[in-house]
């Protein structure tokens, strides 16, 4: 089975960009005791796995955050994911506008020869 190397897969269908899940690398390969690439190739992760990796929301504690994860129903699931998603590409696109704005400001800022 050739794996998508931009993606990651979840359990329960569909996938992930794999750049999503590399800051919780270290964490996964802890708690699965394999890397990332060895782990997609076994079905990769739950949904419920990955929200349970993100951050709690400001102003809500872990253990709520955790606690309400772990009531959805898997269309709940998914449907927070959705939202995850969206956020997680929002902000890509806002990272990558300031880059291309400080590269754009630096070259200006260089005297021309």
């Amino acid at each position: 089975m050739i794996l998508d190397p931009t993606s990651f897969p979840l359990r329960e269908g569909g996938s992930v960009p794999r750049d999503m899940l590399a800051p919780h690398a270290a964490t996964l390969a802890r708690c699965h005791g394999v890397a990332l690439n060895v782990l997609a190739s076994r079905g990769g992760i739950s949904v419920f796995e990955l929200l349970l990796l993100q951050p709690a929301p400001a102003g809500t504690s872990r253990a709520a955050y955790e606690h309400g994860i772990l009531d959805l129903s898997l269309t709940g699931a998914m449907q927070a994911l959705s939202r995850l998603l969206t956020q997680w590409h929002k902000q890509r696109e806002a990272d990558a506008e300031a880059a291309m704005l400080a590269m754009m400001e630096a070259d200006a800022a260089e005297p021309a020869a």
